[in-house]
């Protein structure tokens, strides 16, 4: 596990190798990771698997906390559970927007920055991942096991549900759980452990 906060239910979903893959997009929903305020967002990207610090300059092209756009890989986390989103270079103008250090990067909406002279104190990261970052880095996450809001997990499976079939086996804190039972289980807590192995 990542250092995440602590959450129960633990599910565990077992899927083909070759498929795991396809569930890298619940990543967008968005994983929930701790780490001390004012840890910049670089030193925060480096302590995930696979994320070494070449990766993160030169695959990690479009990254937003909360909700605005930031070049600065030393911008510190901070504020109660900052929402941090990152993304491979995404296409169009918006993507030559939204890309570090873009020369486009003057139409951008910009926000105040905050004080940042606050107490060590941990806090909680929402960290999505996007297109080619969640298919790169996704499966390894996944394997290690992740926090996620039940309900995220409720609406992918729900919404897609052709990758049901590529769902060999479920559990859900040790005990077998038939497809069927799934969801109503889920609805039964606020977050959970995940992990598709």
């Amino acid at each position: 596990m990542l250092n995440t906060i602590t959450a129960s239910p633990s599910l565990v979903l077992q899927v083909p190798t070759e498929k795991v893959w396809m569930f890298t997009s619940l990543l967008q929903a968005g994983i929930h990771i701790k780490t001390d305020s004012g840890t910049s967002i670089g030193v925060f990207l480096e302590q995930l698997p696979g994320f070494s610090e070449e990766y993160i300059v030169d695959q990690v092209q479009t990254i937003f906390l909360n909700g605005t756009a930031t070049d600065d890989l030393k911008t510190p986390l901070v504020g109660e559970n900052p929402v941090l989103a990152i993304s491979a270079a995404m296409p169009g103008l918006a993507g030559a927007i939204f890309r570090k250090n873009s020369l486009h990067a003057a139409l951008r909406t910009t926000t105040e920055s905050q004080d940042t002279t606050l107490d060590k104190q941990e806090l909680t990261v929402c960290l999505k991942l996007f297109n080619a970052i969640a298919r790169d880095r996704g499966e390894q996450l996944l394997r290690q096991g992740v926090v996620m809001e039940n309900s995220s997990v409720i609406q992918f499976l729900t919404t897609r549900s052709t990758l049901l079939p590529h769902i060999t086996g479920i559990t859900i804190d040790n005990e077998t759980i038939t497809e069927s039972g799934l969801i109503s289980r889920l609805e039964q807590s606020h977050r959970l452990n995940i992990q598709v192995v």
